[in-house]
């Protein structure tokens, strides 16, 4: 408080700065819930090659003629010499698990596309000539046969003149679960099989199914096998143990594999590559995706959220409104209930969903992170409760900008005594920042009193400032006694409660906000300038030469004397500041390298000869609240001609 005094008259004059209140958020330490995401590996698509043994169809021309009913047809592994192939077409075929039941037509093919045979454990006496053939037969074509395969119309017998071992190699993923199938019978009689899924380089060891198979009828068989760490290829064999007879061996069709379910689940977010600030409210998406060969259900999708945001809803399934959606407030986590949905398998035309919703950042968040991820959790349909899954996604980074630091500033002048013969006709008042001009002076008028606030004072630089007020005039017709009165300042230190900066590291960096975008301007007809009744016709041009988003761009164009405002662009507004008119306009948001352009049209009074040099002013507000037009503290920072 400052008290001026004269002879007969008191002016009180008080001048007081508020910091802004910044409160820190309770912070939940989210990065201690949120999962290290140790996925398995996205599982291979498995398509068995010529799982019903219709390639190649029978026919005379393979050894020993039985005029399509029945041939031995040589495995793949007989084209290398006994060895299981590896760079055969139809090797490439089998173990690239293309789609597909061979590599040609019927008459192009020369052996059982994708199957190698070997002889059984069980022969003691191996017959060379036929040790790696396969006998394929074709169902109702001899009285001997069944008079349908499993699939299809063929179907192979595993005794190729001995009992042998045919199987089919996969490339597998370390992990994932196989779901296989298959079917057998047998010519007469009762007989016995082995079936194996294991490494291609294990022996054959135990049995994973040990089966007796029947004659009246083809048998349906299933099984699931998981994978092992380290194990990249996969093989699926069926061995021969004992016959009815020598002559009359187990027969198999209809030979099936495929990968359990297998969910990824991608988090985004709508404010991608830029910084959000309180109050911002943006979108979360997660894109699902079943890359296995089985259905998906069961579903239970969580997102963890950071405690720096508030959950808002408008929650959406695949763009359409959803309500089946919860906030567990105390813990931080969005939870869909989609129990009764289904996601289809990575052969099925619709294997995905997506699932979004919004949230809003606290007022009280400050510069840093805001982190957060979501997870599914899934069951292979139509399976045991074991067959379950889970995928973490990566943990989601929103940055939170730096929000400048905030003051209020209020001024009031009062006469203490009131003199018959005082004039009022007000103050004329200026504000400083760290003994700098800030803003426009401020013309204060009352009969007996003057006041004025200020409002959201920016500190580009979040430190402590000193803010001072200064009356530019005294009062008309009254003596300020010299002697009496110390310098007409007030000085007001305020300590801000957020310090920051505007670099991720929480350092200053070299260039301040209001250097972050360029304003420039230029008179577009020249040679009409001085010209009395002429428009003159101004561009304004901000850019954003820098890698962050700017906010809050403030730019006003007041016009010169002896001017007039005549018209402007559809995003300027029109005003008028103490008789002076003016332009105004305001950029919400500039990404980096983007750049705007304006214009306003001035139009030259008939009365004055020149016209004084144009001024444009901007200023980097911080945040995306659109300024009052008519606000008399304008944008301080002078825009360069270009």
């Amino acid at each position: 408080m400052r008290l001026i005094r004269n002879k007969n008259v008191k002016v009180l004059v008080v001048a007081t700065i508020v910091a802004g209140s910044f409160v820190l958020p309770s912070f939940v330490q989210a990065q201690s819930i949120f999962q290290e995401p140790h996925n398995n590996f996205r599982p291979n698509t498995i398509h068995i090659v010529n799982g019903s043994f219709e390639m190649p169809q029978i026919s005379s021309r393979f050894y020993p003629y039985n005029s399509g009913s029945w041939n031995y047809i040589p495995a793949m592994n007989e084209l290398t010499g006994g060895a299981s192939p590896s760079n055969t077409s139809s090797a490439t075929n089998a173990l690239g698990n293309q789609s597909g039941g061979g590599t040609g037509s019927s008459a192009s093919l020369s052996y059982v596309d994708g199957w190698n045979a070997v002889p059984s454990s069980t022969v003691t006496h191996i017959i060379p000539r036929f040790a790696n053939y396969i006998e394929v037969q074709r169902a109702g074509a001899n009285s001997n046969f069944p008079s349908t395969a499993a699939d299809g119309q063929q179907y192979i017998e595993l005794d190729a003149d001995q009992p042998s071992y045919v199987y089919q190699t996969m490339q597998t993923t370390p992990g994932s679960r196989l779901y296989y199938s298959f079917n057998l019978r047998n010519r007469g009689g009762s007989g016995r099989v082995k079936v194996y899924v294991k490494g291609s380089d294990a022996s054959r060891g135990n049995a994973t199914q040990d089966i007796e198979t029947h004659s009246s009828h083809w048998e349906h068989y299933e099984g699931v096998y998981t994978v092992p760490e380290g194990q990249y290829r996969t093989d699926i064999g069926f061995e021969s143990m004992s016959e009815e007879t020598a002559a009359r061996g187990n027969l198999l069709d209809h030979v099936e594999v495929r990968t359990g379910a297998y969910l990824e689940v991608n988090k985004s977010s709508s404010v991608l590559g830029e910084e959000v600030l309180g109050g911002t409210i943006y979108t979360y998406t997660l894109h699902i995706e079943n890359f296995g060969q089985t259905d998906a259900d069961q579903l239970i999708v969580t997102d963890q959220l950071d405690g720096d945001v508030d959950f808002i809803g408008n929650a959406k399934k695949d763009g359409v409104d959803f309500a089946g959606v919860s906030y567990d407030e105390e813990h931080k986590k969005v939870l869909f209930h989609l129990s009764g949905d289904t996601i289809g398998n990575v052969d099925a035309n619709h294997h995905s969903m997506d699932l979004s919703y919004q949230v809003r950042v606290k007022d009280t968040a400050t510069e840093g992170e805001i982190k957060s991820q979501a997870s599914i959790d899934y069951h292979d349909a139509n399976q045991d409760s074991s067959a379950r899954g889970i995928f973490y996604s990566g943990v989601d980074i929103v940055h939170i900008g730096r929000r400048p630091a905030v003051a209020q500033g209020s001024i009031r002048v009062q006469w203490n005594q009131l003199m018959p013969t005082l004039v009022n006709s007000g103050l004329d008042v200026q504000l400083y920042r760290n003994g700098e001009i800030y803003g426009w002076p401020v013309h204060i008028d009352a009969m007996t009193q003057w006041e004025y606030h200020w409002n959201n004072l920016v500190d580009e630089n979040n430190t402590t400032s000193v803010w001072t007020v200064r009356l530019l005039n005294s009062v008309e017709n009254y003596q300020l006694d010299i002697e009496n009165i110390r310098p007409r300042e007030w000085v007001i230190r305020a300590n801000f409660s957020n310090p920051g900066s505007n670099t991720p590291d929480r350092t200053v960096d070299d260039v301040h906000s209001q250097e972050r975008v360029k304003v420039l301007y230029s008179l577009t007809n020249p040679e009409d300038q001085n010209i009395e009744g002429r428009i003159l016709h101004y561009k304004i041009r901000v850019k954003n030469d820098t890698s962050q988003t700017a906010r809050g761009i403030w730019i006003r164009d007041v016009m010169p004397l002896y001017t007039h405002f005549d018209a402007v662009d559809t995003q300027g507004e029109y005003g008028v500041i103490e008789g002076r008119e003016h332009a105004t306009w305001f950029v919400d948001r500039l990404l980096p390298g983007e750049e705007k352009e304006f214009w306003v049209d001035i139009l030259q009074d008939f009365c004055c000869p020149e016209i004084q040099v144009n001024q444009v002013n901007y200023e980097l507000t911080g945040n995306e609240n659109r300024p009052y037009v008519n606000d008399p503290v304008g944008p301080r920072n002078v825009a360069e001609r270009f």
